[in-house]
């Protein structure tokens, strides 16, 4: 039957692109190296392609003059980093910084061919401006796309010279159309589920962006796990309160007498950790709050209270509140006064944390304001305080729902489309099947299932979902050894019927193309 379906479905086939270009890494910097310098990476091919633009991330001032070589290796990079004899530049470019962050396109002299099924180890060298990356997580070194994988990486102040500075992420985006003849069968996902976020973030990359000066919010816990964040009240009176010898990159362990807790580690640099430490570290990192061991609240920045005529972190017992005041401390290097104050109150399961903010620096590092929950969390993605209104966290993460195929759609071949992350109390599921894609998707919240998206044009197969745990997968779909069918694309997405998950007891998960392809 669904052989009979797809082959009926051919009629309604529309050409896409072949190459699901460009791979991307992020842009999203927390170090970057010095002028002169190279960043090292693998990159792995499934069919030939051949790269035609490259976008990197510059540290240096936008408007910045420069060029990016690129080098190869024909093997992987790991161990031949200092060899430069085993290198060979393919290709170079000249390059205007954008500015850090943002994308800085480099316009090559020429192509960049790469054959099929081929590792190599790849080093930009910036000349005149200074590449910016990512410390490396191991959660955050590899991307990849049908045809391209990349796996980060290391970095050197002056190329292929010592010392490695690693993990280090590559920032960056490579352009590339495939080579050689025939058509590469192709998974390409598109849209999103719906996910759930517990851990929350405003990350100001820099001090001076920092727009929270006189705002007052605060957390309110659910009684059914999760918090609430909203306006809240202002700060209370410092006067009396007591203050820590705190040194730079310190904390104190506070008992709590609210019942809040048992006791929050206070570090220095402007973190309260539950019942244990998150470490002293002074670089605020997305990363590392999101894998923080315990519960905590974060307003992260290097903050220096032993520098000279800076005030001091004090605490004290009022009205029923843990009170925290950051009280006129220095930014680190500077003689720049902050003053904040988080207060926290209550018992699990209705306990609150407020949050008041002053008069922050507006220099020294970034500043990272946040909630993580104990444990590896996931990236909500930055969220603007000021702008955002009410905001909701759950009570623990759930990643959006996934579909994808069991293999590559190949003529001649089955595949059966594959779905994670099926929340706990899932009743039922499907995947359907159409020969039209809706890219931008409808929005099912007149239905009431908000956020969700349907991202297909019609409905032309329904096919029965097997359940097991949190994954579930469809009868095999054969392909027909149809030439006709060559560069087509079929149209896939993945709906469970979960009670609570919303009005409609719905979810959606993101669009898959399957272009059929003989390669």
């Amino acid at each position: 039957m669904q052989r009979l379906l797809l082959l009926a479905a051919s009629t309604v086939l529309s050409t896409v692109a072949i190459a699901q270009s460009p791979l991307t890494t992020l842009f999203a910097q927390n170090n970057s190296g010095s002028v002169g310098g190279a960043v090292y990476f693998d990159l792995t091919t499934t069919p030939a392609i051949t790269i035609t633009s490259i976008g990197v991330n510059l540290i240096s001032a936008a408007s910045t003059p420069g060029s990016i070589e690129v080098w190869t290796v024909p093997v992987t990079r790991l161990g031949n980093q200092t060899n430069q004899a085993l290198w060979t530049m393919v290709g170079t470019g000249t390059v205007i910084a954008a500015g850090a962050g943002l994308p800085s396109t480099v316009t090559l002299s020429g192509t960049i061919p790469l054959p099929a099924a081929t590792t190599f180890g790849v080093a930009f060298r910036a000349i005149g401006v200074a590449l910016a990356y990512t410390n490396g997580t191991g959660a955050n070194q590899n991307y990849s796309t049908a045809e391209l994988a990349l796996a980060a990486g290391e970095a050197t102040n002056v190329p292929f010279t010592a010392p490695l500075f690693t993990p280090r992420v590559v920032n960056c985006s490579i352009s590339y159309i495939l080579s050689g003849g025939g058509t590469f069968a192709q998974r390409v996902p598109y849209g999103t589920g719906v996910a759930q976020f517990a851990s929350g973030y405003e990350n100001f990359a820099t001090s001076a962006s920092f727009d929270l000066n006189g705002a007052n919010f605060e957390y309110s816990e659910r009684a059914a796990g999760g918090w609430d964040i909203g306006v809240g009240p202002g700060p209370v009176s410092a006067a009396g309160a007591a203050p820590y010898a705190l040194t730079d990159d310190s904390e104190v362990t506070q008992a709590l007498s609210s019942g809040f807790a048992a006791s929050l580690n206070v570090c220095s640099n402007g973190f309260f950790s539950v019942n244990g430490s998150n470490g002293t570290g002074f670089t605020p990192s997305v990363a590392t709050m999101l894998g923080a061991a315990n519960e905590a609240w974060w307003v992260w920045h290097d903050f220096n209270p032993a520098s000279a005529g800076s005030g001091q972190v004090k605490y004290q017992f009022l009205g029923g509140e843990d009170v925290f005041t950051f009280d006129g401390v220095h930014s680190f290097g500077t003689t720049v006064p902050n003053t904040f104050q988080v207060r926290f109150s209550g018992t699990t399961p209705n306990r609150r944390v407020r949050c008041c903010f002053v008069q922050m620096s507006g220099v020294g590092n970034a500043v990272l304001v946040a909630y993580s929950p104990a444990g590896a969390s996931l990236d909500p993605g930055n969220t603007d305080i000021s702008a955002a209104g009410p905001v909701t966290l759950a009570a623990a993460d759930s990643p959006a729902l996934a579909v994808t195929s069991s293999a590559r759609p190949l003529i001649g071949t089955s595949v059966t489309l594959d779905t994670t992350n099926i929340r706990a109390g899932t009743l039922a599921g499907v995947t359907l099947m159409s020969g039209i894609q809706n890219l931008a998707g409808l929005d099912l919240g007149f239905l009431g299932a908000t956020g969700n998206r349907f991202y297909l044009g019609s409905i032309d197969l329904t096919l029965p979902m097997t359940i097991a745990g949190s994954s579930g997968s469809t009868p095999a779909v054969a392909i027909p050894n149809l030439n006709s069918l060559l560069g087509g694309a079929i149209y896939w997405q993945s709906v469970t019927v979960t009670p609570g998950a919303n009005p409609l007891s719905v979810l959606t998960s993101n669009g898959l193309c399957l272009i059929l392809g003989n390669l």
